[in-house]
């Protein structure tokens, strides 16, 4: 592609390095230049069995803008498959519903880890978001991961009765991310731009 460096004084040349030039504009907008991490919460796997699912957790002041996946750490004692489900609401048990989702698996004594996709539902930054467990389908009992660490903002409950059940310990092993948006070019990267898009404008005036 033509710099410019080459740039002489006919027609052709300049034709050259204006188009390249537009190029590489279009080209700068066009890539995403900036990519934020996905995962919103993270907090260590113990790699063993915790508590029932009939016991809830929440998340506070949840610093995404959507719900893309909860991952969390399920054993059995009664091998087989299993169809498990994660509800999730806004602020309480009895909150707004942001979705259900439903995994299958087979799960067993050691920890198999299990993704929930509630496909990036939209989630106002700073909210609390809670959390319902559930066997769907299965020979047994399923329990879950909860954690080996005390993680902010993670709280898990007894139960799962609204608004929020009595507290039970603040550390659950998850993983949360939030689907990925659309990038945008960083100002500093445009800004670079600028100097030789001026150049372009000028070469183009004294041309005429």
């Amino acid at each position: 592609m033509d710099t410019g460096l080459k740039y002489r004084r006919n027609g052709t040349s300049f034709l050259r390095f204006r188009r390249s030039g537009l190029a590489a504009l279009a080209m700068l907008f066009a890539a995403p230049l900036v990519h934020a991490s996905n995962i919103v919460v993270s907090s260590p796997f113990a790699g063993e069995a915790g508590d029932g699912l009939s016991r809830g957790f929440y998340i506070l002041n949840y610093a995404g803008t959507n719900l893309g996946t909860v991952t969390l750490g399920y054993v059995s004692f009664t091998p087989g498959s299993y169809s498990t489900s994660l509800t999730a609401r806004l602020g309480t048990y009895d909150g707004s519903l942001l979705g259900t989702a439903t995994s299958s698996n087979t799960l067993n004594t050691t920890e198999t880890l299990v993704t929930f996709d509630f496909g990036g539902v939209a989630v106002p930054t700073g909210s609390t978001i809670t959390f319902k467990q559930a066997i769907v389908s299965g020979p047994g009992s399923v329990f879950y991961d909860t954690g080996t660490t005390a993680t902010d903002n993670v709280r898990e409950t007894n139960g799962t009765a609204a608004p929020l059940d009595t507290f039970r310990r603040n550390q659950v092993g998850i993983i949360v991310t939030q689907a990925a948006g659309a990038a945008t070019p960083e100002p500093s990267t445009l800004l670079l731009f600028l100097p030789a898009l001026a150049g372009m404008l000028i070469l183009r005036k004294q041309k005429a």
